[in-house]
């Protein structure tokens, strides 16, 4: 599997965008998916409708970009190193809207992915939303379950596995009384 870049610049006043994919002959299959469009440089973006809450954004991060494929134009081998985060911040929290929150980020030219808390509902309700096995989802739900004195550690656990580095939980402080 590859990535597909192709750098345009938008006219100012440019209000859609059209894209087409088309294959060099006729009987030719294009497979295509998570199609996403960002900007270089630090720009504002609006985050999905589920996220509700400053709260549920836990980082903003970004894949660099692989090696060129053999024609070296516009096609990248994906995922060859781990995600970097990238500099982020709040630009406004307006309830009243459809997408009420929005980021800016700090992307240079790589793009941007959210690190979010998704509610149950919604990942139960759209399937195709995750690419996490079903075996990993239910065994890691069944341990929070079972042990949920331990959630904190579970959750740095899960974490560490996503981001493929270790995290370390703080303990938490107790005051002791010296008599």
């Amino acid at each position: 599997w590859v990535e597909l870049v192709y750098p345009f610049s938008v006219p100012t006043d440019c209000e859609q965008i059209d894209f087409r994919f088309i294959a060099d002959a006729s009987g030719d299959i294009i497979y295509g998916e998570d199609f996403q469009v960002w900007s270089s440089g630090r720009r504002v973006y609006s985050l999905p409708s589920w996220i509700t809450r400053p709260e549920q954004l836990l980082d903003v991060r970004a894949f660099p970009q692989g090696v060129g494929g053999p024609a070296s134009d516009n096609d990248y081998i994906a995922n060859e190193r781990r995600s970097q985060p990238l500099s982020y911040g709040f630009e406004s929290v307006d309830r009243r809207g459809n997408l009420p929150l929005h980021i800016w980020v700090d992307a240079g030219s790589a793009r941007p992915f959210i690190y979010a808390l998704r509610p149950l509902d919604e990942l139960s309700a759209d399937t195709s939303t995750s690419v996490a096995e079903s075996d990993f989802v239910v065994r890691f739900a069944e341990k929070l379950v079972r042990e949920p004195d331990k959630a904190s550690e579970t959750m740095a656990l899960l974490r560490a596995i996503h981001f493929q580095r270790v995290t370390t939980e703080l303990p938490n402080r107790i005051g002791v009384s010296m008599d």
